[in-house]
């Protein structure tokens, strides 16, 4: 039978809090739904984790992208969720990133709006303070619509970059 839902995770080194969190979506599982962990070229013990919590593990390069949508490749089921690894959901999620992606599918229909809210960490609002990491997240959009490279961007951001 084909799952409702899958639920597609990329990860690049999120050990220290990916077996919570995929602990978490184990109630998904069991009411069917299918976790998909995507390893963009973890060195810690990520791949490990998920193998043991995750339906199927799937390595690709890395960047957001790229592993969203090798674990949008694997997955058959009619809705797709894509899930950073510091993302919580509501215990209900069930039953109820990014710019690009959303001016794609706008094409396709208008959004739908949830009420249900997801939590993400704070990490980088503790690291950089929250009016420099705003600043820096609207730098990135304006910066993105004038045509820069969404490679150099993710850099920008913090990201390493994909091997070549």
């Amino acid at each position: 039978m084909k799952p409702a839902l899958c639920i597609v995770v990329p990860v690049v080194d999120e050990g220290p809090i990916l077996a919570m969190h995929l602990g978490e979506l184990q109630r998904f599982r069991k009411r069917g739904a299918r976790a998909v962990v995507v390893d963009g070229g973890s060195s810690d013990s990520s791949l490990a984790i998920a193998a043991g919590l995750a339906d199927l593990v799937v390595v690709a390069p890395q960047g957001q992208a790229r592993q969203m949508n090798a674990g949008a490749a694997v997955c058959t089921a009619d809705l797709l969720l894509s899930l950073h690894a510091d993302m919580r959901l509501p215990k209900n999620a069930d039953e109820l990133d990014d710019v690009a992606l959303s001016a794609l599918l706008k094409r396709h229909g208008p959004p739908a709006c949830l009420r249900e809210r997801v939590t993400t960490s704070a990490r980088r609002r503790e690291r950089h303070g929250p009016w420099r990491t705003i600043l820096l997240m609207w730098r990135l959009r304006a910066a993105y619509f004038l045509g820069a490279d969404p490679a150099k961007l993710a850099l920008r951001c913090g990201y390493r970059a994909p091997p070549r």
